[in-house]
């Protein structure tokens, strides 16, 4: 009876122990949860950043041009510039229109002669501009030049006379690819754009591009609920299939939304992942749990044997431990790769004559080279494909390399068929630390030849465009070889903190730390060796004192004979800040983590040091009865003499 006593305890704190297991499950299931739905909001919230970013610039650029009096008028001079206008911006947008004040429209470029003259005064858009003489960004709708679009349109007026509109017709998935094509999440989640009316904007699955999310789910209740949803708040999270054609398979996904206000309608941002790649990690844990209490049972029915099993399995996990550890820094390395991810990756060894070579590549070297990779090594590799006026600049980088720094560096390479490319490499050195030497290079490659000739282009043009100019966002100069400032634009002058005629009272070393004068006369000598300089990061002093964190670009340009340089400014404060943001969720994550750790290692430890009890009990009672039986053997031969 006492044995059986003994055990019935067992179940209690099997129960007990379950108890607590599954308050920590749904404690780490709500966290990791959240974290993902916050890193997710993190991402939706650039993207959406990037979209307004380019829709009020397209609003900006329109009322700026909807202020000319040609533009009013239209005249020639008007019919001039936005033709003008479509040429500088055909990569954005799909055509420029301007309407008059009844829905006709006037005339658009590219021109289309079977569409001037025509009356859309009854797409709903159209007939709210001209109702509220107010901006307007439209659904998605099929424009009368035949293709699905989205409108953008800036109402026209002679001082209180309204005069029509001047519009911006952009390809429907252009602007969702521009900014959200790059997002995934997870193994297979993707990141796709709604209009107000549920039309997909954009998708990766072109075939769900203008049709309503919906229909795609087929009037799925989840679906009509995450819809809901939206309209409600601002941002969120929900479970549902929102895709039930031949597209996906059609399980359930975990959906993560942002909504983006634009005026009179909004657009919503969702990141889409499979439900079971989110619970993925919990799954991890829960098996673990589980195993953990199997553990305990069978410690607790063998006793001492299964005790030291345990101690065994104990071990075994720290060892995985220091093996997950080993594998994390080892991917440290194609992070950093993935993170300059590009036209193609490449990692390089020194050989024995002290000579990089080229051993493994990913992505569109063949493409760009022209080369496969036992071609290009045959050939010579990197140095044999260079124009020979940037060898010397290779020399230099490799002397940086050679130094442990990494290397961004803009060179001319020779295509197979004898075409010259310009790329932008991104080359990191692989370091043994014990001999204190370069032993190989990893990094990316990336072909950059049609920003160069576009920007070459802009050079040699005679048209100076100063519309662009003053309205870019990001900060222009132009200064003399001596660093005067002789032309700024607005965005340059608000990195500073002054006014465009205060800026142009200074010098360039006037706005710039005395600490960065090594460092700008480092780029001053490459850019009178090389014709260019940067990009470099650097600070500038803001006119209340404090220091901005910028980025720099410049070129030689030559005016009227005189060499002059260009230089192009970004205040990278919000991604410093941003930077710094990130650093501290990961080590509050880390801290948290370690914590949740300790505080199950103690637990496992109580009920390491409940057992033993029980053993040392059970040995005891054991012994108790040795003695009793010998005693009474005893007692008998007593009684026998």
């Amino acid at each position: 009876m006492r044995y059986l006593r003994r055990f019935f305890f067992i179940p209690i704190i099997l129960i007990i122990f379950l108890v607590l297991i599954f308050a920590i499950y749904q404690e780490v299931r709500n966290k990791i949860i959240s974290q993902f739905n916050s890193e997710q909001l993190m991402i939706a919230k650039a993207a959406s950043r990037g979209i307004l970013d380019y829709m009020d610039d397209c609003k900006s650029e329109l009322t700026f041009l909807s202020r000319f009096e040609g533009i009013i008028d239209f005249d020639e001079p008007g019919k001039e510039l936005i033709k003008k206008y479509y040429e500088n911006s055909a990569e954005q947008i799909e055509a420029i229109t301007r309407i008059d004040p009844n829905g006709i429209i006037l005339a658009t470029y590219p021109e289309n002669n079977e569409v001037i003259g025509k009356n859309i005064s009854n797409q709903r858009h159209i007939r709210e501009m001209i109702e509220s003489h107010e901006p307007v960004i439209s659904d998605v709708f099929m424009s009368i030049q035949g293709y699905l679009a989205i409108a953008i349109h800036i109402p026209v007026f002679n001082e209180n006379e309204f005069k029509g509109s001047l519009a911006v017709l952009i390809a429907m998935d252009k602007i969702g690819k521009r900014y959200l094509e790059n997002i995934r999440s997870g193994e297979s989640g993707y990141a796709f754009l709604l209009s107000e009316n549920n039309i997909e904007i954009y998708c990766p699955y072109h075939k769900h591009i203008g049709i309503s999310i919906i229909d795609i789910s087929i009037n799925d209740p989840s679906v009509l609920k995450l819809i809901d949803e939206i309209k409600k708040e601002d941002f969120g999270s929900l479970n549902c299939i929102h895709d039930k054609s031949e597209t996906l398979d059609n399980g359930e996904k975990h959906v993560v939304y942002y909504r983006i206000p634009l005026g009179n309608t909004y657009w919503t941002i969702l990141i889409s992942i499979p439900k079971a790649e989110v619970y993925k990690t919990i799954a991890g844990f829960q098996y673990r749990l589980i195993l953990l209490f199997s553990v305990l049972i069978i410690i607790i029915l063998v006793y001492f044997y299964f005790f030291t099993k345990a101690r065994t399995v104990l071990k075994a996990e720290a060892k995985r431990k220091i093996a997950e550890k080993a594998l994390l820094k080892s991917e440290e390395k194609y992070r950093l790769i993935s993170g300059v991810t590009s036209d193609y990756l490449f990692t390089s060894i020194l050989n024995d004559e002290g000579n990089i070579q080229l051993n493994w590549v990913a992505g569109a070297f063949e493409h760009i080279t022209g080369y496969s990779l036992d071609e290009y090594i045959a050939l010579g590799g990197w140095r044999k494909t260079l124009h020979p006026d940037d060898l010397e600049k290779d020399d230099l980088d490799m002397e940086n390399l050679h130094k442990n720094q990494k290397v961004i560096t803009e060179v001319r390479t020779y295509h197979k068929n004898g075409t010259l490319l310009w790329v932008r490499v991104y080359a990191n050195p692989i370091w043994n630390d014990k001999e204190d030497k370069l032993t190989g290079i990893y990094g990316a490659v990336q072909d950059i030849t049609e920003r160069k000739n576009a920007e070459e282009k802009l050079i040699e043009s005679e048209a100076y465009n100063r519309t662009l100019f003053d309205q870019s966002p990001i900060g222009l100069a132009l200064t003399n070889m001596d660093g005067k400032l002789l032309d700024v634009n607005h965005a340059f002058a608000e990195i500073i903190g002054r006014t465009i005629e205060e800026t142009l009272r200074l010098s360039y070393w006037d706005i710039t730390p005395k600490e960065y004068a090594a460092q700008e006369q480092k780029q001053f000598d490459e850019i009178v060796t090389t014709g260019r300089y940067g990009p470099y990061v650097k600070e500038y002093i803001h006119k209340n004192g404090h220091l901005v964190p910028v980025r720099l670009l410049g070129l030689i340009i030559v005016r009227k004979g005189i060499p002059h340089i260009w230089s192009s400014v970004e205040d990278i404060t919000e991604s410093k800040k941003a930077e710094e943001k990130i650093k501290k969720l990961n080590e509050d994550l880390e801290e948290k983590v370690s914590v949740r750790t300790k505080d199950l290692e103690i637990k496992i430890s109580e009920i390491e040091r409940m057992n033993k009890l029980f053993i040392d009990r059970e040995l005891r009672m054991i012994e108790l009865k040795e003695t009793i039986k010998a005693l009474k053997a005893k007692e008998k031969r007593n009684l026998n003499n």
